[in-house]
C-alpha cells in the first residue's frame, strides 16, 4: 500500500508538469490549438494577433481588474484564435476568475510586459513551430522552441521517475548475500594497497575545474538567451507591430518605411549570428535595444548631399523611399550611412 501511494504521488507530479499555463515563459497551452498567437495589453487596449489576423479591443477597469468594454468582442477573439469556449475553459480550468474572459485578462496582466503567447498543448499533435511575428530565427535558442522543450524535459523526467518506481515495485527481492570476510593471513602486509594521495588530489582539482567550466558555460548561455529575448522583444515592439498597424491602416509611406527598416535590421542580426557582420551591424543592434550612441560616428546623407557623394546602391534605395513619401530611416545605418531629411 505504501508503494502504491508513492507511485500515485509521482504520477500526479508528472501530470502536473504538463500544466496549461507556463508563467515563466508567458505561454498559455491550449489543446488542439494550431500555430502561435499573441495577446497583449497596452494603454487599456487588448491586442490579439495570430498570423495575419490582428485586432484591438477596448478595455475598461472594474476595480483592479480589466474587462472588455464590449462583451461581444469575446466572439471576435475566439474567431481570431480559431478556438472554442470549451477549449479555453479546459486550458483555464485551474485559474481563478468569474468568467473565461476575466481569467484570460487576469493571466495576461500577470505576464512579463503584459504579453501572453498562446501555443498548442505539449501533448497535442499540432505543429508547434512558432509563427508569431518577431519570433526568433533558427539560430536563436528558441524562446518560443524556447519554452516547449522545458515542458518536454519535465514530462520526460516525470516519466523516467515513474518508470524507475514501477521497476522497483515489480522487481522481485533477491536475498542479500551473507558477507563472508576473508581470513586474515598473517604477515601478508604486501597485499594492502596504500591510498595514492597524489592521485586523489589531482582528481579533486580536475573535478573543480570541470565544475567551474560548466558554470561558465551555463552563465554564458543564459546571457545569450537574455540578450536575444531583449532584442527580439524590442524588434516586435518597434518594427513588427508598427508595420502591421501601417498595413491595417493602408498607410503606404509607413509601410515602405518599416518594411525597409525591417529589411536592414534583419540583415544586421543575420550577419552577426553567422559571424559575417559589417562595421555598422553592432550599431543597428544596439539602436533597436535603445542605445543610439554607437550610431553617432556614421555620416549622414540628406537632401543637401551632392549626388556624386552618394554611393550608387544607396541612390537606388533613396529613390524608392522618396517615391513612397518616406523622408528617412531615423538613425538606422545602411551601408555605413544614415538617411535623413530626404
Amino acid at each position: 500500500m505504501k508503494r502504491l501511494f508513492l507511485l500515485t504521488t509521482f504520477l500526479l507530479l508528472a501530470m502536473n508538469l504538463l500544466a496549461q499555463v507556463d508563467p515563466n515563459a508567458g505561454v498559455l497551452h491550449i489543446q488542439q490549438f494550431t500555430g502561435t498567437a499573441a495577446i497583449i495589453i497596452k494603454n487599456d487596449k487588448l491586442r490579439v494577433q495570430k498570423e495575419d489576423q490582428v485586432d484591438s479591443f477596448t478595455l475598461k477597469k472594474n476595480g483592479g481588474n480589466y474587462e472588455l468594454a464590449s462583451p461581444q468582442d469575446m466572439d471576435k477573439i475566439y474567431t481570431i484564435l480559431n478556438i472554442t469556449p470549451a477549449q479555453l475553459e479546459t486550458a483555464l480550468k485551474d485559474q481563478a476568475g468569474a468568467t473565461l474572459v476575466a481569467k484570460l485578462l487576469d493571466i495576461t496582466t500577470k505576464m512579463k510586459d503584459q504579453k501572453l503567447l498562446v501555443q498548442p498543448a505539449a501533448n497535442g499533435n499540432s505543429d508547434t513551430t512558432p509563427v508569431e511575428e518577431g519570433a526568433q530565427p533558427a539560430t536563436e535558442v528558441n524562446q518560443e522552441e524556447g519554452n516547449n522543450w522545458l515542458i518536454a524535459l519535465f514530462a520526460g523526467i516525470g516519466a523516467l521517475i515513474v518508470g524507475i518506481i514501477i521497476g522497483r515495485v515489480t522487481k522481485p527481492k533477491l536475498k542479500e548475500p551473507v558477507f563472508q570476510p576473508e581470513p586474515v593471513k598473517e604477515n601478508n602486509i604486501e597485499s594492502v594497497q596504500p591510498v595514492n594521495n597524489k592521485l586523489v588530489e589531482q582528481l579533486k582539482q580536475e573535478l573543480a575545474a570541470t565544475k567551474e567550466k560548466s558554470n561558465l558555460i551555463t552563465e554564458k548561455t543564459q546571457k545569450l538567451i537574455d540578450g536575444d529575448n531583449a532584442y527580439y522583444s524590442a524588434v516586435f515592439e518597434k518594427l513588427i507591430l508598427p508595420l502591421q498597424t501601417a498595413l491595417d491602416n493602408g498607410n503606404e509611406a509607413e509601410v515602405a518605411k518599416y518594411a525597409h527598416l525591417a529589411m536592414v535590421h534583419f540583415s544586421s542580426i543575420t550577419r552577426v549570428k553567422i559571424r559575417k557582420k559589417q562595421n555598422y551591424d553592432d550599431a543597428n543592434i544596439q539602436l533597436i535595444t535603445g542605445n543610439a550612441s554607437l550610431t553617432q560616428g556614421f555620416p549622414v546623407i540628406d537632401h543637401q548631399t551632392p549626388i556624386d557623394k552618394i554611393p550608387a546602391n544607396i541612390r537606388v534605395l533613396i529613390n524608392l523611399l522618396q517615391k513612397n513619401g518616406v523622408s528617412g530611416l531615423d538613425d538606422t545605418i545602411i551601408k555605413g550611412y544614415k538617411l535623413k531629411d530626404l
